[in-house]
């Protein structure tokens, strides 16, 4: 089972980047023109500056950097050729709590953060482990959605890393909560099974992210005063820039590509992605 991972900090926009990839990949819409792509409820921002110059980056080694017709000349391939029938995209905390019956703010709550990384740990394996499948109803495959719009080609770029060239995959598309990497255990099952694309962003794309979506229901941002200046202790961008000092070098060490998603929205996002795939 051929498994990619989405990896980044709360407010990068994981999960509806995702299932937008899984929709474009089903739909085979990157064959076809910007304009022809009907329009999408999840038309969001990944990132808040508006010149859309978000890159992919490898990630042990440097790639290139190929924009869609220099892609398409050096291989004499059409970006979305040869995309997956059916592409499964699983969110792993919305997967744990489909199969624990609980919300992760519940599960925080009863057993503290060491339980629930217990739990996400085990529901991790499950889904990697040959023959593992997402609850029912709990995964986007994309041939059950309609396809989204899109407004940019996005550039690609190849990984030459320890796992190997980037390709297509044929089965799972994981979005992994903020911390799973954190945990040893998890770090390693993600080691040996994925692929890993890290969505970075800014401090200040993450902050304005996070106070647009809410930051209910995140028991990591306990604590935070949404009103406090910037340079405030207990703001939230105080906050951000302390988890990213501790998992930042962690993401960059498991990325296979690193995209930066500041300036993109979702489906330019979800583009280079895509794109990334048919390399």
């Amino acid at each position: 089972m051929a498994v990619w991972a989405l990896i980044g900090f709360m407010g990068c926009g994981k999960s509806s980047i995702g299932r937008l990839v899984a929709r474009m990949a089903a739909c085979q819409e990157s064959l076809l023109p910007p304009e022809s792509f009907p329009s999408s409820p999840e038309n969001g921002s990944a990132g808040k500056a508006p010149d859309g110059s978000g890159t992919f980056a490898a990630g042990r080694n440097s790639g290139d950097n190929l924009p869609a017709q220099a892609f398409s000349e050096a291989t004499g391939r059409n970006l979305g050729e040869n995309l997956p029938a059916q592409l499964v995209f699983v969110d792993l905390d919305a997967e744990i709590e489909a199969r624990n019956g609980r919300s992760i703010r519940e599960i925080f709550a009863e057993g503290g953060e060491a339980a629930f990384r217990a739990i996400e740990r085990e529901t991790l394996e499950a889904l990697l482990t040959a023959g593992g499948l997402p609850f029912e109803g709990r995964a986007t495959r994309g041939t059950e959605a309609g396809g989204p719009s899109a407004t940019a080609d996005g550039g690609v770029s190849e990984a030459n890393s320890r796992k190997g060239k980037a390709h297509l995959p044929s089965d799972l598309l994981l979005s992994l909560g903020g911390g799973t990497l954190t945990d040893e255990g998890s770090r390693e099952l993600v080691k040996k099974s994925c692929k890993c694309i890290y969505l970075r962003a800014t401090v200040e794309t993450l902050a304005a992210n996070l106070r647009e979506a809410g930051t209910e229901g995140r028991p990591m941002l306990a604590g935070v005063n949404l009103d406090a200046p910037a340079s405030a202790p207990d703001s939230l961008e105080s906050h951000i820039a302390s988890m990213m000092a501790t998992r930042g070098p962690i993401y960059e060490k498991a990325a296979d590509i690193i995209l930066d998603i500041d300036g993109l929205s979702y489906e330019q996002a979800a583009r280079q992605i895509l794109n990334s795939f048919s390399r």
